[in-house]
Parts: C-alpha cells; structure tokens; sequence
C-alpha cells in the first residue's frame, strides 16, 4: 500500500485510520521492548535446541516470530504439551502448522501426540 506525501482533506483520514489500525499489529509491539533484539541473539548464538510448546495456542498473529524459531537450522524438535487430549494437540499443531513454509518440515520437527505429553490442570473449587 502506498501513500503519497502530499495527501490533503478525506485521503489524509484514510492514512490516519491505517496508522491507527498499525498500533495494534505485533511487529511494531515487539519494537517496543527489547526481547525480540534479545531473542534473535539467542538463535543466532544457539546450540540445537527443542521447542516446548504449552499454554500457547500458536495463533496467526505470531506467524513470522514462530516460523524464525520453528525453521531455524538448529530447532530439531518441536514438542505439544496438551491438557485437552488429541483434540487440543491437533488445534495447536493445525495453529502452529501455518507458521512453516513447508509442511515437510512440520513433519520432521513436530514430536506425535503421546499422552505423556498432557500437562494437569488443577481444580479450583467455588
């Protein structure tokens, strides 16, 4: 999308309402601390490493930070901790399937669903 600089009157509303609409998306968020600088470094400098995934559904808006951490060269292993069973396994790894540019590599990274993996959930009572 592009924007002329000499806007004037109703189109300078539009460019305004997109600037607005940007305060929200995460990229611009992540600029704003430095633990994205920090987490860069840490991959950069990384051995091989696993991925845990828990209490974290892998959503859309976290695409391009997962797909750096999912496809980097030294990710071996990718591992789904669930509290839901096969059901909530499958959600978070349909979820985390969209952050890779091959599904090749879903494949060869994501760890299958074991039981074992279930995280408990504790009852609070009333």
């Amino acid at each position: 999308y592009e924007i002329s600089l000499g806007l004037v009157g109703s189109e300078m509303c539009i460019r305004d309402s997109l600037d607005a609409a940007l305060k929200n998306i995460k990229t611009y968020k992540y600029l704003q601390t430095t633990a994205y600088a920090k987490l860069t470094e840490l991959l950069a400098n990384a051995n091989e490493f696993q991925v845990l995934i828990y209490g974290y559904s892998c959503a859309v808006s976290d695409t391009l930070l997962l797909r750096g951490i999912f496809e980097h060269e030294k990710c071996k292993r990718i591992r789904i901790l669930h509290h839901g069973g096969l059901s909530q396994y499958e959600n978070i790894l349909y979820n985390m399937s969209r952050s890779f540019t091959e599904n090749r590599k879903v494949r060869e990274k994501v760890l299958p669903f074991a039981m074992s993996d279930s995280i408990p959930q504790a009852l609070l009572s009333e």
